[in-house]
């Protein structure tokens, strides 16, 4: 490798060292988000997340089903 190669190297590597430092600040920043919200980690949360998602589907079904409930007591007027 030339000077020029070398010093282009150099400064690639720089920049990687900087990107693995702001996502290394941006996994302990969401890390102190959950553990305020109560989760010990990333699993923990999407399983809360998936509860949450599962129950809206399940509301939006009752929902859906009363809707058409309506629909068809007030065609048979």
């Amino acid at each position: 490798m030339n000077e020029k190669e070398l010093l282009n190297l150099k400064e690639r590597i720089e920049d990687a060292d900087r990107d693995a430092a702001r996502l290394e600040g941006q996994m302990t920043s969401l890390m102190e988000s959950l553990k305020k919200l109560g989760y010990s980690s990333i699993e923990a949360a999407k399983k809360a997340l998936k509860k949450l998602d599962d129950s809206i589907e399940e509301e939006e079904g009752k929902l859906n089903t009363a809707i058409r409930k309506v629909e068809e007591q007030y065609e048979a007027i």
